[in-house]
């Protein structure tokens, strides 16, 4: 009898460690299919960061564009009485640029800082975020604290390494630009 008893203990905790594993196993598929929906969730967050990144340089693309052709117009309607009228423009464009480059860098960082509380805590998609995040708040911090005057730098720090492509560029700008200026005076 007392044997019997023990195998039907025994059975009874034989489905008992069966039913715990399967619970055990539900448990870990629940988890595996969460970490899968998180991952996807900062993926998608990752990638709508960059496209915000892509947009936001775009946008300062664009800016720059557009007062180099306000700039090229003014140009054209240069006389001696107007080059003060020109100076002071040419501030309020430099005025602009410094403003949109704080304000892009802005952005970048408010950028940055949705992407870190969208991002996961933990995981490569959480590093992958995080560095996303980082460079992204390096560049507007860059951006808003130096303004034009950084970006200049920046300029003449490309110039001094790579002197040769600086100075074809800068010959064509000077070619562009005379052409302007003398297609204007043979039109008047």
């Amino acid at each position: 009898m007392a044997e019997k008893n023990m195998e039907k203990r025994a059975h009874e905790m034989g489905e008992q460690a069966a039913e715990l594993a399967e619970r055990a196993k539900q448990q870990i598929d629940s988890m595996k299919h969460g970490v899968e929906e998180l991952s996807a969730a900062a993926a998608e967050q990752l990638q709508e960061a960059q496209k915000k990144g892509h947009d936001l340089f775009d946008q300062a693309q664009d800016q720059a564009q557009q007062l180099a052709r306000e700039a090229q117009q003014q140009a054209k309607a240069l006389t001696d009485e107007g080059m003060e009228k020109f100076h002071s423009a040419a501030q309020h464009a430099s005025d602009s640029v410094d403003q949109a480059a704080r304000s892009a860098g802005g952005n970048l960082r408010d950028a940055a800082g949705e992407l870190r509380s969208h991002a996961p805590q933990e995981g490569p998609a959480a590093d992958m975020a995080d560095l996303l995040a980082d460079g992204l708040e390096q560049s507007g911090s860059f951006m808003e604290q130096q303004g034009k005057s950084g970006m200049l730098s920046a300029l003449a720090n490309f110039v001094r390494r790579h002197p040769v492509p600086a100075v074809l560029l800068g010959g064509a700008t000077l070619l562009v630009f005379g052409a302007i200026l003398l297609g204007g005076r043979r039109r008047a």
